[in-house]
């Protein structure tokens, strides 16, 4: 126990590391099942996959919006911890003095005709990288900037093992973020050790034993867009240590608590994907990360996450959120406050069956595209087009088994024409009748 704390005092105070074995970003060496063993967020569970989907697996309700609870001294406590944190960061910090710096910027070579500083030089860009990273260490309230993980690093702090992310800076604001001024030199490597990473997952890797899992999540988020503030800055490695929860902790004050906060119950906000499973989606809102189950990605049921391209790892999501409140995790020792959220992507949209109900008309006869088939033994038919409708979302319809007469048994897939039998403006349901099956 000792060791291990000797090893994160000297992770916190020092910025120091020894050299690790730079391991291979992706799942490849890992076991997802063990996975299923872990809590993610409170709502994740590979083991709650329904294979037996009935009618009622289908009928999706809003989630309600929670009071906020949150009272002026939660606020104040919040703030409080978040400025000792931020005043810790600034006694730590070891920039550069002016005399390396000058070792390292030298005069640039003159480019012959490039009167007007068009062409930027490897000098130019790393000057350029390093004065926003030493910006975000010196300000007074750290700068939050935006990098992408581009993969993990194993190291060995002491006796203790740990995981770095690995990222390239990319942005001083996010709304540079996968635009034309998007920053692309990646000349210097953030270093961002795990627990400076995320704050739900800290009691679960308490030991050494649960390293591969803390490994396999920290591998998983490769692609991601991480908010960070920079702790110390390496000029003969070009390594960079940052805080993403210090971050968060800003961002989330910013848009959650202060005086001008933005974001409450019912806000719809823009969050983007940090991790994907076949369950779900992990998605950082303003510095709050939230778990999303399937349940509450789409009106429509998804079977795995990790086939829809739309929620993969890096892709911006508009969710509604649902509640707020604030909570407390150690790290080394300190109090790090933290704002939690429930959230929904299906709850940002329209149903599609309340959206186009007076559109299908009882009597009448639509196409469509079978979709399921339940274990009560009918199916789940999406009126349309394929991929039609908004957000190419469909009403779907329940219809009972086809007669024999109409051919063979129906697939997942295959074009069909139904009437309407009934419609249920309660839960917004079609009922049908399958009236022509597409060989």
């Amino acid at each position: 126990m000792a060791a291990r704390e000797k090893g994160t005092e000297e992770l916190e105070t020092k910025a120091t590391e020894t050299d690790g074995a730079v391991e291979e970003t992706g799942n490849a060496g890992t076991v997802e099942p063990q996975l299923e063993e872990m809590d993610l967020s409170g709502t994740y569970s590979p083991k709650s996959d329904n294979e037996n989907m009935t009618e009622e697996s289908f009928i999706k309700e809003e989630t309600p919006i929670e009071e906020s609870t949150l009272t002026e001294k939660d606020v104040a406590s919040f703030e409080s911890l978040m400025e000792l944190g931020n005043e810790f960061i600034r006694r730590t910090i070891e920039l550069p003095g002016r005399k390396r710096r000058k070792e390292v910027f030298r005069e640039e070579e003159v480019i012959i005709g490039d009167d007007n500083d068009e062409i930027q030089t490897y000098e130019s860009m790393k000057r350029r990288e390093y004065e926003i990273l030493s910006d975000s260490a010196k300000s007074k309230k750290p700068k939050v900037l935006y990098g992408r993980m581009i993969g993990t690093e194993v190291v060995q702090i002491g006796e203790v093992r740990t995981v770095m992310a690995v990222c390239n800076l990319i942005a001083v604001n996010s709304a540079d973020i996968n635009t034309d001024r998007e920053i692309r030199s990646a000349i210097y490597k953030i270093k961002i050790p795990a627990p400076l990473f995320f704050f739900d997952y800290q009691n679960k890797y308490t030991s050494q034993d649960a390293f591969d899992d803390l490994k396999y999540v920290m591998d998983t988020r490769a692609g991601s867009i991480i908010e960070f503030v920079v702790y110390n800055i390496n000029m003969d490695e070009d390594d960079v240590l940052a805080s993403r929860v210090n971050a968060m902790q800003i961002l989330s004050y910013d848009y959650y608590l202060g005086k001008r906060a933005s974001i409450k119950p019912g806000s719809l906000a823009k969050g983007r994907i940090v991790f994907a499973s076949r369950n779900g989606v992990m998605v950082d809102v303003k510095g709050a990360d939230v778990f999303i189950s399937r349940q509450e990605l789409s009106w429509k049921y998804i079977p795995n996450v990790l086939a829809e391209k739309e929620f993969r790892v890096g892709a911006a999501v508009v969710v509604r959120i649902s509640s707020v409140e604030t909570d407390s995790i150690e790290i080394f020792g300190r109090a790090y406050p933290f704002v939690k959220i429930k959230a929904s992507v299906k709850d940002a949209r329209k149903n599609p069956n309340q959206l186009y109900f007076e559109k299908f008309e009882l009597g009448q006869k639509y196409i469509g595209r079978i979709a399921y088939h339940l274990s009560t033994g009918n199916y789940i038919v999406n009126l349309g087009e394929e991929k039609t409708g908004v957000y190419g979302e469909q009403p779907i319809c329940i219809c009972k088994a086809p007669s024999i007469h109409m051919g063979g048994t129906p697939y997942i897939g295959q074009r069909c024409s139904v009437a309407i039998i009934d419609k249920n403006d309660k839960t917004y349901q079609f009922v049908g009748a399958f009236t022509y099956m597409e060989p």
